[in-house]
């Protein structure tokens, strides 16, 4: 078996740091995105949950109203 060289080794370990480079300054941009996108979602869920119940209060309460009237 062989020895490789120095020489030999350094053009695919430098690409394979780029490719590795290029990776992280995609994902950790689209990490941030996706918490954004998440916590924005999450703040829409509990404004419709608010909205529903207190709606359905209303609800509830016109229609004793209107049987006890």
């Amino acid at each position: 078996a062989g020895s490789a060289s120095l020489q030999g080794l350094a053009p695919g370990v430098s690409g394979a740091l780029l490719t590795t480079v290029a990776g992280l300054i995609v994902a950790i941009p689209s990490v941030f995105g996706y918490n954004y996108l998440l916590q924005q979602t999450k703040i829409a869920v509990v404004e419709l949950e608010n909205f529903a119940s207190t709606a359905a209060d209303r609800i509830e309460l016109e229609a004793q109203a209107a049987a006890n009237a």
